[in-house]
């Protein structure tokens, strides 16, 4: 495609983006407007030949060596393929948390917990925090949280969804307060521990076969609310939302592809074992490649940025679904469910519990300097690498 009707296709693209379109889903259709059998077919070709056509260099060469590799990820993805009817898909996973500011919100829903669970747990490489808002970075140095949380006003939740967000945030925190700035300190430790025992809990329910009606699931929230008990005087809480962008592998069909999303969307739960994920509307898109804008070759997503570890995070993630379907536990099943909180629960014990021993050990080999810095080495040797210093 040369550059000329490749920016046409951008224009086409962007002038649908404004008719309510996504534009990336428009600038596909503008510069392919092939069937995912054939967008991928395409892309093997492409692949080959590009690698084909550097057959006289050698590996010295960067372009020659990029093509290799590229062909050679490709056929490897077609390999686990295996002519299967499988496309990568993207979707944005919408979270919505009660807190005491942004800084509160972003530890509750960007740092260690509320992560989008694939089958094989926490997935980092599968997932990442997505920037929402569009607000600037002197901006958000002015209102004082990050761009991966965003504030949501009171008007626009329900009653009952307020009393729900508010009944989640754990009441162990407020005498822990003091200890915010701490990096794993009793705050923070706190905050992990409550989100670990709600997984926990969700285990317990669906082993109870609890929640499996509506009437049921009110008595379980409601007698967890009685046990949690109310906020303490003069606490207010605000309401944050962040957004998850998630991979996956499903069928060429947006119907599989949404069954995936809808299940990555429940692993993220409130103290009652009630999904607070949401799929965002629109945001089911499959990733067929994109066509090169230099030369107009159609790039395989196996060759486009998903790297090794990420290829074989989506495949270990689908060989689970594959293995728990083919034993009569469809995607979203209750048993499927219970597994990835409870494989979610022991993932974020151990990290956290690695991490804060790490810091700790870190901690213990520093020293403070005479103007209060901390590093490793001792003062007495930091007086006598100044005074060489000063006498050279």
């Amino acid at each position: 495609m040369s550059p000329k009707k490749q920016s046409t296709a951008a224009q086409k693209a962007r002038a649908a983006a404004r008719q309510g379109e996504k534009f990336t889903t428009a600038l596909r259709r503008e510069s392919a407007g092939l069937s995912p059998a054939e967008l991928n077919a395409l892309g093997v070709a492409d692949a080959k030949a590009y690698a084909e056509s550097f057959a006289d260099k050698d590996d010295w060469d960067w372009d020659t060596r990029r093509a290799r590799e590229d062909w050679h990820e490709v056929q490897w993805w077609e390999q686990m393929r295996a002519g299967r009817e499988l496309r990568i898909w993207n979707a944005v996973i919408e979270t919505r948390v009660a807190a005491l500011d942004g800084d509160d919100a972003w530890h509750r829903l960007s740092l260690y917990m509320r992560s989008p669970l694939h089958r094989r747990g926490d997935q980092p490489l599968l997932h990442q925090t997505w920037e929402i808002g569009n607000a600037s970075w002197q901006e958000v140095e002015e209102r004082g949280y990050r761009r991966e949380v965003a504030p949501i006003a009171p008007g626009r939740l329900t009653e009952e969804e307020r009393r729900r967000l508010e009944a989640d945030y754990p009441r162990e925190v407020f005498p822990h307060l003091g200890t915010r700035g701490e990096h794993y300190g009793a705050w923070e430790q706190v905050h992990v521990a409550d989100y670990c025992q709600t997984l926990d809990r969700a285990v317990r329910m669906i082993e109870q076969g609890r929640g499996l009606t509506e009437d049921d699931l009110r008595q379980w929230a409601a007698s967890l609310d009685a046990e949690r008990g109310p906020l303490p005087d003069g606490v207010t809480l605000t309401y944050w939302r962040a957004h998850n962008r998630v991979e996956f592998l499903a069928g060429y069909d947006e119907a599989s592809a949404r069954q995936r999303a809808e299940e990555l969307a429940a692993t993220v739960i409130d103290y009652a074992g009630r999904p607070i994920g949401r799929v965002v509307d629109g945001s089911v898109e499959p990733e067929d490649g994109f066509r090169n804008s230099i030369d107009g070759r159609w790039m395989h997503p196996a060759a486009s940025g998903l790297g090794e570890l990420g290829r074989r995070a989506l495949w270990e993630d689908y060989a689970e679904v594959e293995a728990r379907t083919a034993a009569g536990e469809p995607v979203g099943s209750r048993p499927v469910l219970r597994d990835m909180y409870q494989l979610a629960a022991d993932q974020l014990r151990e990290s956290f519990t690695r991490s804060t021993g790490q810091y700790t050990a870190h901690e213990e080999k520093l020293n403070t300097q005479p103007d209060g810095t901390r590093t490793y080495t001792s003062p007495g040797m930091m007086r006598l690498v100044t005074a060489n210093a000063r006498a050279g």
